[in-house]
């Protein structure tokens, strides 16, 4: 099957870790402290991220990810060609810590989300990424980005994850 991947995608958090990854291999615009923004204005964020198409949140904090969603969502909400892909976490199902949290309402809201509104919402939900390889974490980015439905969510993890 041939997939499309949208030409137009911007990701918060591209400058490390799993951001980088995704940056390097798809060919995406790039928002950070080293681009000018502080990811903590979330007007400023959303202000550059709304002429996309597809947004890739993958901002380092948990809760800020949420507020972007949101705030993008409801932008977006009538949009059935604007995508938001939530970089969530296996975390969510195990809520010991505030960042369990924040991941589980970054799911619940992908949810409400996509019952509401036109714009296609997905989180996908990585257990350790050092026990998944490159093609694995970019594969799973591949079928999410080039699909004309919603993958509302999925979670990816290696059999060692504990």
């Amino acid at each position: 099957i041939k997939k499309k991947i949208p030409n137009d995608i911007i990701i918060t958090g591209h400058t490390n870790g799993l951001g980088k990854l995704i940056h390097s291999y798809f060919l995406c615009d790039g928002i950070s402290r080293s681009t000018g923004h502080d990811i903590s204005d979330v007007d400023k964020i959303i202000k550059t991220v709304k002429n996309y198409n597809t947004f890739i949140n993958n901002a380092n904090d948990s809760d800020l990810q949420y507020q972007l969603c949101k705030k993008l969502w409801n932008i977006w909400k009538d949009d059935p060609n604007k995508k938001i892909i939530n970089i969530g976490s296996r975390a969510k199902d195990f809520i010991k810590a505030e960042y369990g949290l924040n991941k589980n309402i970054l799911s619940q809201f992908t949810k409400y989300a996509n019952f509401n509104g036109k714009c296609k919402v997905s989180c996908i939900n990585f257990g350790y990424t050092n026990k998944l390889t490159e093609q694995q974490i970019l594969q799973t980015l591949e079928f999410v980005l080039g699909s004309d439905t919603v993958v509302e969510e999925i979670t990816l993890f290696g059999t060692e994850d504990d």
